[in-house]
């Protein structure tokens, strides 16, 4: 079923729409004074028979905690939806992840703090500010071969603990086509690759600056963890590094077409290894 919700008041509620196997259709709404004023996605499931499922512009953010795509199914996201992320929260990807926005229509991933985009979903005012980390990251696995992250906006994710790191966005074994796409103000990296070969086009990586860990350890734009990613046209602005290779012998991606900014958007450093520099 898929039902349709349009043109209501929700008032005072803690989470005024909840889905988890529906996929309605949300436009007209009014929000006003809930915990949440977003759609809270709390599964990934789909009715039998079906395949791929779409989550369309609402109007408001859609909040995610921790959600895992399953192997065979496929999501889309249309151009102008927002995805807010709870505290600690994740998506694993281990299907089909078809995200392209436009370039007036963004998709956006970021923190349930953040207002400037999809407004003050925790409905706090100016009580709280987003800052990187406030979620931990979207991962893709072997089995999501195939996805594409275009026209997307990545701010405020990563993650750390005692034992375990992740860039905002992280790619393992597998390949995702990326391209023009801003990833800013997150934690450890704004994106992690290990053993990949994904492309990244017309993409900006910029204030990745946080310090992190007892060891006050520096952001990345790029983290490579024996990975060949292929850039064209990558811009790198105000990190403290541009990108952070620990390739086997340190075998260099080739960083010919990369742009390092100068002046205020300088990197601490742009590549480490130095040897690795274009």
């Amino acid at each position: 079923a898929n039902p349709t919700i349009e043109n209501n008041v929700f008032d005072g509620n803690r989470t005024p729409i909840q889905i988890n196997t529906l996929l309605p259709t949300i436009s007209g709404n009014t929000f006003n004074s809930n915990n949440y004023n977003g759609v809270y996605v709390v599964g990934l499931s789909l009715p039998e028979g079906q395949t791929s499922m779409v989550w369309k512009e609402a109007g408001i953010p859609y909040i995610v905690n921790t959600l895992t795509l399953a192997p065979g199914l496929t999501l889309q996201i249309e151009p102008g939806v927002v995805i807010k992320f709870l505290s600690s929260g994740r998506l694993n990807i281990e299907g089909i992840f078809e995200v392209s926005g436009t370039t007036t229509k963004k998709i956006i991933f970021t923190s349930i703090q953040d207002d400037e985009y999809g407004g003050d979903t925790n409905n706090d005012g100016a009580n709280t500010q987003p800052a990187a980390g406030q979620w931990n990251f979207i991962s893709f696995s072997a089995s999501s071969a195939n996805s594409i992250l275009n026209n997307i906006i990545v701010r405020y994710g990563g993650w750390y603990n005692a034992s375990f790191k992740s860039g905002a966005i992280k790619i393992e074994n597998t390949d995702v086509a990326i391209s023009n796409s801003l990833f800013e103000n997150n934690l450890v990296a704004g994106l992690e690759l290990e053993n990949s070969t994904t492309t990244i086009i017309n993409t900006i990586f910029r204030n990745h600056r946080a310090q992190y860990g007892y060891a006050a350890e520096n952001s990345m734009g790029i983290w490579v963890k024996n990975a060949t990613p292929i850039l064209t046209s990558t811009t790198f602005n105000n990190n403290y590094y541009g990108i952070y290779i620990e390739n086997d012998t340190y075998k260099c991606p080739d960083l010919s077409s990369a742009i390092f900014g100068e002046g205020e958007n300088a990197n601490s450093t742009n590549v480490s290894p130095l040897s690795c520099a274009p």
